[in-house]
């Protein structure tokens, strides 16, 4: 082989792992524009799938509330009618005494 032959296999195999080194790089890029990619799409399901589940736990929370607010109002409105009965109840007697002692009174003058 001569020497001509040589340099140009030699200046060959450098082009070629020039070549090869080139695609590495970019290849390398384009790998680490994928993994930020990746990241940022895990990063945004991530945050999606917290948000929902902060949103159903509010939404639970709000349920309990009503529930207990129902449930509070319900017994206050039993107590409060339960209190209107025995005021009525009470007026009525109340009514009928002073009857009978403004009668007494009328009639024992």
């Amino acid at each position: 082989m001569s020497q001509d032959e040589t340099l140009s296999k030699i200046k060959q195999a450098e082009e070629s792992a020039a070549k090869k080194l080139d695609l590495a790089e970019k290849t390398k890029e384009n790998l680490i524009e994928q993994a930020k990619t990746d990241s940022i799409s895990l990063i945004t399901e991530a945050d999606n799938k917290d948000n929902e589940f902060r949103e159903k736990e509010i939404q639970k929370a709000k349920e309990k509330i009503n529930k207990t607010k129902e449930k509070l109002i319900n017994e206050n409105n039993s107590s409060t009618d339960l209190i209107k009965k025995k005021a009525l109840s009470k007026i009525k007697s109340e009514a009928k005494f002073i009857v009978k002692k403004f009668s007494e009174e009328a009639f024992s003058s």
